[in-house]
């Protein structure tokens, strides 16, 4: 570039980014009362969360109040949203485990 004003209008552009790059990333995340990646960064909490049955994390559309409403097949099957609840709620319980693939190791 030959042109003293491009190039310093390619130089500031570049500054400018780096700076908001390092506030935006670096010391306002750090700096902010409820920091929620500063234990995975200390060491002092997993990177994943696994949320499951008892989290709220996953539901079936069949387990709903709203099954018939639903038009989903299983509302003709009683039976095996029964059985289906009752293995949900053993699973919450705890009387069922189930290894959580994500965190085997």
């Amino acid at each position: 570039m030959r042109d003293p004003v491009a190039r310093w209008s390619v130089v500031a552009l570049v500054a400018i980014t780096l700076v908001s790059l390092v506030v935006g990333f670096v010391w306002l995340p750090s700096a902010h009362a409820d920091f929620t990646v500063k234990g995975i960064w200390d060491g002092k909490q997993q990177p994943i969360t696994a949320l499951g049955l008892q989290e709220g994390g996953m539901a079936l559309t069949g387990l709903g109040d709203n099954v018939k409403d639903s038009q989903c097949t299983i509302a003709d099957y009683p039976d095996a949203i029964a059985k289906v609840k009752e293995l949900r709620d053993q699973i919450v319980s705890g009387a069922i485990k189930i290894e959580d693939p994500m965190m085997a190791k």
